[in-house]
């Protein structure tokens, strides 16, 4: 199932707070274990922000 990333605030565009955002909802249980994220190219065109900078907060979230 698809869900789309509903972050916090209009002009969620660095990569710290797409991070932060999507961390959080997460950790609310928003998506459960095995849960696929939105592509990143969806995510961006969503949010208005690049592609790269969607890419590093999802490369922040896999660290984790």
């Amino acid at each position: 199932m698809d869900q789309s990333c509903k972050l916090n605030g209009r002009g969620t565009k660095s990569t710290r707070a797409i991070y932060e955002a999507l961390k959080a909802q997460i950790e609310e249980g928003l998506y459960g274990l095995g849960a696929r994220l939105p592509s990143t190219r969806m995510l961006a065109l969503e949010l208005g922000a690049s592609r790269t900078t969607v890419s590093a907060a999802y490369e922040q979230l896999a660290r984790r």
